[in-house]
């Protein structure tokens, strides 16, 4: 039995918090603590799921005699939780991004390498059932070799304005395109090698949040793959899912198509209008996969170095996004 802590107690770790409070929904953990350094967060979050809270990740990992840390900070703050715990023996989860800078990226590998300690990048999707069932299509041969990807992940513009505080500190590639390009990774093995990107600054810059409306890049990966993907996260609050995701594969002898927006129950509702019941929920089956690989010991590399490679291209995207150039990753 594995006793976890939180640090950072906004959207992902007050999602992680509630999952691991609900009875019988994770095995093999406990949760013993909450940390945020924004006064009152982890108050709020502790009293909600009935477990102490702490301001120091320090003072949380030695009080509460943690096991493992799941890193929940906002995506440019990922590296001195992390080296925290690698400077204190104790294993880790983080959410991706696995850093928004190469250098920390390369920083925090280096640091989990040399203590030992399990660390995993959170790359939830790779356990989404229809993720899951191309994985298995393409490594079973049923569309050949990849050509090329295409694929739009959208939130609508709640995510931005009212579910992330820190939404104008980072972007909507960073905070979605990052699940993008690691499955393209991940379903093809394929490497990336130069990027362009594009954006825009009208919607959110008027309100107050500095960051793009969208991201569309193209991505060219070793052997002449090329992937186009769009990130927005300004889309009406009247969709019916908070997420439109979709994601195309066509290879040398098939193509893959899926589609997670619809949630295949519809619920039409004089209360709360037309909406998009979540179905297809694979929470439980990526953080489980998690905790089991910490209760194991597992320290194999392979999260925390495709978390390296995603934020290696992520930094080539932002890049371009300035440059307006083609970028070498």
């Amino acid at each position: 039995m594995a006793r976890f802590g939180v640090v950072g107690c906004g959207l992902m770790g007050s999602q992680f918090a509630e999952s691991a409070r609900r009875p019988g929904f994770l095995h093999d953990m406990t949760l013993e603590g909450v940390c945020d350094v924004l006064p009152g967060r982890a108050e709020r979050l502790g009293g909600a799921v009935s477990v102490p809270a702490f301001s120091s990740l320090d003072r949380m990992i030695e009080e509460a005699r943690l096991d493992a840390v799941y890193i929940a900070t906002p995506d440019a703050s990922h590296r001195d939780p992390l080296l925290t715990c690698a400077a204190r023996g104790m294993h880790a989860i983080l959410e991706k991004p696995l850093a928004t800078t190469v250098e920390d990226a390369r920083a925090m590998v280096d640091a989990a390498t040399a203590a030992d300690i399990v660390a995993e990048v959170h790359f939830g999707n790779r356990w989404s059932a229809p993720f899951a069932a191309a994985h298995e299509a393409i490594q079973a041969g049923d569309i050949g070799d990849v050509l090329s990807f295409m694929s739009r992940l959208n939130n609508a513009i709640e995510s931005p304005t009212r579910m992330l505080s820190w939404a104008g500190r980072t972007t909507s590639a960073w905070f979605l395109l990052s699940h993008v390009l690691d499955l393209a990774q991940w379903l093809s093995g394929k490497s990336a090698e130069r990027v362009w990107a594009n954006g825009s600054r009208r919607k959110l810059a008027p309100m107050g949040i500095d960051t793009p409306d969208y991201v569309h890049t193209m991505v060219r990966y070793g052997d002449g793959c090329d992937g186009l993907f769009e990130a927005s996260w300004v889309l009406p609050d009247s969709m019916p899912a908070l997420v439109d995701f979709k994601f195309e594969v066509i290879g040398t002898e098939g193509a893959l198509y899926v589609d997670t927006h619809d949630q295949m129950v519809h619920l039409a509702s004089s209360r709360r209008g037309y909406r998009h019941l979540k179905a297809l929920d694979y929470s439980r089956d990526s953080l489980q996969a998690l905790i089991d690989r910490v209760v194991a010991g597992d320290r194999s590399r392979s999260t925390l170095l495709d978390g390296l490679a995603n934020t290696r291209t992520l930094v080539a995207i932002h890049r371009s996004l300035e440059s307006g150039a083609l970028e070498d990753v």
